[in-house]
């Protein structure tokens, strides 16, 4: 229930802390696994000792997670891969049993695992696992059935603040984005179906509700959107607030901070509070950047218990030394990731790095494209499909953005080992591929040109993308070669509408030096979550996918530079900008970057920026 008039300041009342993470994405512990040493850097272990910190402050408190712990990182994806025993636990869910988890909340990347192995790992848990819009089909597999339910009642004996003791019924139910049924469609096939949050969301409340609970509490994998609710939303915790019977809620999936002053400008969010809607809600950022924490006051009533007054707060952990219990307890798990990363792949001829992603000319997503066509160009070779063109669509995954000045991708020239490859492929995406025309091909890559912001000529320096937009929704096609002209409005908004009918950023687009026609028959390359709809991309539909496989692309990338070396293959260079006359883009890189300037024509270093980049402009050819 939204917050009333507070009772009396010497009135009795419950206070109970809720605390949370979300998208911890395997950072147990606070070790770069590309880069194959220790880093300053958030983990769980940082988290674990915040949280024996933050529950001494405490008379009474609840931990839940919001999803998204089992995959993202070597330490997590080792464990991924194959069943899990007695002797082989998940380190994520052995830390999460560790810190004593009341609850948690399915994410989608959950679902990056086989259903099978899904299984294995989550029957794991000594904690009840929920999700009330994914739900198995006839054809799950029985190990799938009952591992998660929609919600829960938890009986919890509460003690107020003149210390009588209390025993309170508190619902708890969650909800992902519905999308995860086509962003893992590779994996979940038809086993599992899924239904709008903001549906689910209401009829776990009522359901709660109904059977008697006195506080409800939501776990939302799901972020932030102030655009009108609409069916199917990926980000709808603001219209959750808006339900009635909620208490309290906690949100995750955008990686963002929640409540911090850059919350989105709305009327129903309070931003410092931390409420929507008037309910105290807690978004802890990812990887363990921070640690939820809502404080809640209770007071009882003649129609029950209600909350009267909340706070929330999202802890940072950065400093925070790391719980040396839980490091002991993970130490089994990360050496045999250290062996397992350290496995000799072959030599690199040359260096691979993502430091000037946004530019024209990038190694490291050539590979990855010459490694995903070389691959299919083997499967498809007794096929109907071998003869039609293949382009191969691959993004920056480590770009910078939300994940700092040290999340880029870079690679020494020289001998290369498995955690090399997971620096290139940072997201255990399988590979797809759909059967598009040359005017959706074309659609395609106006989607991916929205990346950047609009240029305008002779006025100087500009920033050159978009914040908003992460970099592995910048798709590059290789098999083309085509110009993006920014001087033009982007075609199509950030959630795939249309935005500007009339407008066409990306011109000269040719295949083998001759203009696509609208109506030619290609194949597109792409990793699966791409295929799902995941960046919203045009055309991206399960009725355009004609090739699934459930092969890792970073494992089709090891077998590739085993093979080669990873020296440049045939395809040159996709694309360029139109020229524009009197103007810069400025664009943020890691500091590092600096030794790689000369290949990039164009380039001059501005500075250090106060978040730690390095800040570039590059001058447009004019």
């Amino acid at each position: 229930m939204r917050p009333t008039s507070p009772p009396a300041p010497d009135a009795p009342h419950i206070p109970l802390t809720l605390f949370a993470t979300s998208d911890v994405h395997g950072h147990l512990l606070s070790y770069d696994y590309a880069a194959d040493q220790p880093a300053e850097a958030p983990s769980l272990a940082r988290i674990a000792t915040l949280l024996t910190l933050e529950r001494a402050t405490t008379r009474n408190s609840l931990l839940f997670d919001n999803g998204d712990f089992l995959q993202g990182t070597a330490l997590a994806d080792l464990f991924a891969d194959h069943p899990v025993s007695d002797e082989r636990r998940h380190p994520a869910i052995d830390a999460m049993n560790a810190l004593g988890v009341d609850a948690a909340a399915l994410g989608n990347h959950e679902f990056n695992l086989d259903l099978e192995t899904l299984a294995s790992v989550l029957a794991t848990a000594q904690f009840p696992l929920l999700s009330a819009n994914l739900h198995p089909t006839e054809s799950a597999p029985d190990t799938l059935r009952g591992l998660w339910q929609p919600s829960i009642l938890l009986p919890r004996d509460l003690t107020d603040t003149d210390g009588v003791t209390h025993r309170l019924t508190i619902g708890v139910f969650g909800v992902l984005p519905p999308q995860v049924v086509l962003w893992d469609h590779s994996r979940i096939g038809d086993a599992l179906t899924s239904e709008d949050i903001i549906d689910a969301a209401t009829r776990a409340i009522a359901d709660l509700r109904a059977q008697g609970a006195d506080l409800v509490i939501g776990l939302c994998h799901t972020g932030i959107d102030t655009a009108p609710a609409r069916p199917g939303m990926e980000n709808a915790g603001l219209h959750i607030a808006a339900l009635p019977g909620l208490d309290a809620m906690i949100l995750g999936h955008t990686h963002l901070r929640f409540p911090a002053p850059d919350a989105p400008n709305h009327p129903a969010i309070d931003a410092t509070r931390g409420t929507l809607h008037g309910v105290p809600a807690v978004l802890p950022n990812a990887a363990g950047g921070a640690l939820g924490r809502i404080d809640l006051r209770l007071a009882q009533s003649d129609t029950g218990w209600q909350v009267v007054d909340a706070q929330s707060r999202a802890l940072p952990t950065r400093d925070t030394p790391e719980d040396p219990a839980l490091l002991a307890r993970l130490a089994p798990a990360h050496e045999d990731t250290l062996t397992a990363i350290r496995r000799p792949i072959g030599t690199l001829a040359q260096p691979l790095h993502s430091f000037f992603a946004p530019l024209p000319g990038c190694d490291a997503l050539r590979l990855v494209a010459e490694a995903q066509a070389a691959y299919l160009a083997t499967v498809f070779q007794d096929s109907p499909l071998a003869d039609l063109p293949l382009i191969s669509a691959v993004a920056p995954q480590k770009a910078g953005g939300r994940g700092g000045p040290g999340h880029f991708t870079n690679v020494a020239a020289g001998p290369v080992a498995m955690s090399h490859v997971t620096d290139l492929q940072y997201f255990p995406n399988d590979l797809a591929v759909l059967r598009l025309t040359g005017a959706e091909i074309a659609d395609w890559l106006e989607m991916a040109a929205g990346f950047f912001h609009q240029i305008t000529p002779g006025d100087g320096d500009q920033p050159l993308t978009d914040p908003a937009i992460p970099a592995y929704n910048f798709d590059t096609l290789y098999g083309l070669t085509y110009e993006i002209d920014l001087t033009a409005p982007a075609r199509f908004a950030a959630d795939g509408s249309l935005a500007a009918p009339e407008s066409r950023r990306i011109r000269a687009l040719c295949l083998n030096e001759a203009p696509l026609a609208p109506d030619a028959d290609l194949l597109l390359a792409v990793n699966t979550y791409r295929a799902g709809g995941g960046g919203y991309f045009p055309n991206a539909t399960p009725a355009k996918t004609v090739y699934e496989d459930t092969t890792k692309i970073r494992d089709i990338v090891a077998r590739h530079i085993s093979e080669t070396g990873g020296a440049p293959g045939l395809w040159p260079d996709p694309w360029r900008f139109t020229p524009i006359s009197g103007a810069a883009g400025v664009l943020d890189t890691a500091p590092t970057a600096a030794t790689y300037f000369d290949a990039i024509p164009g380039l001059t270093a501005l500075g250090p920026t106060e978040t730690g980049f390095l800040r570039l402009r590059y001058d447009f050819p004019a």
